[in-house]
């Protein structure tokens, strides 16, 4: 059985950890060590982070930070990506997810099809120095979720950020 002592010290290297990355993730955020020139339109259409609902929104409706970081995690993994979904109107968002009107996808969040576990991993590991903040896996289903939000952004402080989880 684990002693009181062995947890406090495993819980208080995971607070040391998890400042470090909200640091680091800040840095990253601000800009520094990567080009301003990168931009979204260098690697992806419109029409693929339009709503799939035909509102016609799409990056302009999108945080500015997190198509920058979405710029630079493209350019670090060097391979096209395949987006099963992107922006969402809030209404469109309440149809397709539980997390109705006001969800990661109604300000900036792409879900990235991957065809087997090494492009899956290799998104993973560049997500947050691209200056991604929610990383989600989903194996079955094959698809990577990122996203660049803040703590309480879109009024969801029970997300907090970095976060990472798994479908």
């Amino acid at each position: 059985m684990t002693d009181f002592a062995t947890l406090v010290g495993v819980t208080n290297d995971l607070e040391r950890v998890h400042a470090k990355l909200v640091r680091e993730t800040e840095r990253l955020q601000a800009g520094l060590g990567y080009g301003h020139d990168l931009t979204w339109s260098d690697y992806f259409q419109p029409t693929e982070l339009e709503c799939r609902c035909g509102c016609g929104k799409g990056a302009e409706s999108m945080d500015e930070r997190f198509l920058h970081a979405l710029a630079v995690l493209r350019k670090e993994c060097d391979f096209p990506f395949v987006l099963n979904s992107a922006y969402r109107c809030p209404k469109h968002n309440a149809k397709v997810s539980g997390t109705g009107r006001n969800g990661p996808h109604t300000i900036g969040a792409v879900d990235i099809r991957v065809p087997d576990t090494q492009h899956a991993l290799k998104i993973i590991a560049n997500a947050q120095a691209a200056g991604m903040t929610g990383i989600g896996y989903a194996p079955r289903k094959r698809f990577v979720h990122v996203d660049a939000l803040r703590d309480g952004d879109g009024g969801r402080k029970k997300w907090p950020r970095p976060g990472y989880w798994t479908y």
